[in-house]
């Protein structure tokens, strides 16, 4: 509470030719309180935005998020909590520079209770222009003077220099700061394949960030308005007494945080929320775009895959041109859908024998003719005795090769002996199946037959005793 002095402490500081500390400490501790509340709420601000951005990490997945985070949790809140700080120093040093004025006016007013006393009681004489008080007017003056001094010493001159000029620098670099990072022109990539973007979830944060947006505006303005009218000062003459020094450069700050940092952390916000928005908008445009030429594309589709299958269809009729061998070989066991186009046959060169065979043979004279065959050209007649040839075995096996092919058996001359590989495969004889010749049953009466026919000792082999 301010210090107000009675009229016998005005005519005692009168009287002693002291000056009254002119500096108001209920404005230190107002200003000190608005500086508080400015720096709760951009901390709150701040807290809030930060976790809106972490928590949209599952509903923006996508390489311009990575870009987001380090703008905000890199280069944006760094100078915000730098600006929060500095705003909190200069509460707690205000509030401290209020204590110390309190504590300094309780001391002077003390002593000019005790110069009032001197001057009273010591009081000149009837016909005399001054006292025995006025020895003490120079000792009380020093006195008075000192607790001022004192008060400047420990609590005025360190304000200014230690935390005044500080907090206009630090705040001043901060805001510059903050007005460095801008938005790039393409925030999102849309060429990234498989991406998962909620618009609505972003549209969502990007509305609650700027509504931290204005909230930090607004607590700015509030700023402005509770420090715009203090001037630190008692007297009339406002901050011209003798420690305009000091309240002077409280007031230059005051106005400095109240004017640069709310529109930065304005931009700040409002910047963090439009890279959002813009994302999403970008998104939802190039599906709107992907939607539209979807006919086109999966018309293009439709021909790639048609052209696919005419391509397959061509390689099966090649595989059905395919030898007959092949055909054969590959009946039996599981063939590629594709197959590999066969060379085409190569003839192999005539061998020297193969040169005489259209050269025309001369008939011996000396030689009777060969008999073409007693039935070459006699007509065959059927005889009515015996029973048709039967052709329903065969009829259905191609002549060619085949699944079905069977060659058949070569003829030899009369008279020539069969060869190994023509003979027919001798069989091992069958083994009769387990069961086939039972065993007869044994008679439960004869205790004596063994259950099995045993070998019987030879002469020189004892029978071993049983039970060792």
């Amino acid at each position: 509470m301010s210090i107000t002095l009675p009229d016998w402490a005005v005519e005692t500081a009168d009287w002693l030719d002291f000056e009254w500390p002119d500096i108001d400490e209920d404005e230190l501790g107002e200003a000190a309180d608005a500086l508080w509340s400015y720096a709760r709420a951009c901390d709150n601000a701040t807290d809030t935005t930060s976790r809106v951005v972490i928590d949209l990490a599952p509903a923006y997945q996508a390489p311009s998020y990575l870009a987001l985070r380090a703008s905000w949790d890199v280069r944006l809140t760094p100078h915000m909590r730098e600006i929060i700080v500095n705003c909190l120093w200069l509460k707690g040093e205000l509030d401290a520079t209020a204590d110390a004025v309190e504590e300094m006016k309780r001391d002077c007013l003390a002593e000019l209770r005790v110069a009032k006393a001197h001057r009273d009681g010591a009081g000149p004489r009837p016909g005399e222009a001054s006292g025995p008080g006025e020895a003490f007017r120079p000792l009380h003056r020093h006195r008075l003077e000192g607790s001022v001094r004192r008060f400047e010493e420990e609590t005025g001159r360190p304000l200014v220099s230690g935390v005044i000029d500080p907090v206009e620098d630090r705040t001043t670099s901060a805001v510059k700061g903050l007005y460095m990072e801008e938005a790039p022109d393409k925030p999102y990539d849309d060429s990234m394949p498989g991406l998962h973007l909620n618009t609505d979830a972003m549209r969502i944060a990007s509305k609650m960030i700027t509504e931290q947006a204005n909230g930090s505006l607004d607590a700015g303005s509030v700023l402005a308005m509770r420090v715009s009218g203090l001037t630190f000062s008692t007297g009339p003459g406002g901050t011209s007494g003798s420690l305009a020094y000091i309240t002077q450069p409280v007031v230059e700050v005051l106005a400095l945080i109240a004017r640069m940092p709310p529109p930065a952390m304005d931009h700040a916000h409002r910047l963090t929320a439009r890279r959002i928005l813009s994302a999403a908008h970008a998104f939802d445009a190039t599906e709107e775009d992907l939607a539209g030429r979807a006919p086109a594309l999966a018309g293009a589709e439709g021909g790639r895959a048609g052209a696919e299958e005419g391509r397959v269809g061509a390689e099966g009729g090649r595989v059905g041109h395919a030898a007959p061998n092949d055909r054969a070989e590959s009946a039996g066991r599981q063939v590629p859908p594709v197959a590999r186009r066969q060379p085409d046959r190569v003839e192999p060169p005539p061998r020297e024998r193969d040169k005489w065979r259209d050269i025309p043979t001369v008939p011996d004279p000396g030689r009777p003719p060969k008999d073409p065959g007693y039935d070459a050209d006699t007509p065959t007649v059927p005889d009515p005795g015996r029973p048709p040839k039967d052709s329903g075995r065969d009829a259905d096996i191609p002549a060619g090769p085949g699944p079905g092919y069977r060659p058949a058996p070569e003829k030899r001359p009369p008279g020539e002996a069969a060869r190994p590989w023509d003979r027919p495969p001798v069989l091992p004889d069958p083994v009769p199946p387990v069961g086939a010749f039972p065993r007869p049953p044994r008679d439960p009466d004869d205790h004596d037959a063994p259950d099995r026919a045993k070998p019987e000792p030879g002469p020189g082999k004892p029978r071993r005793p049983r039970g060792r």
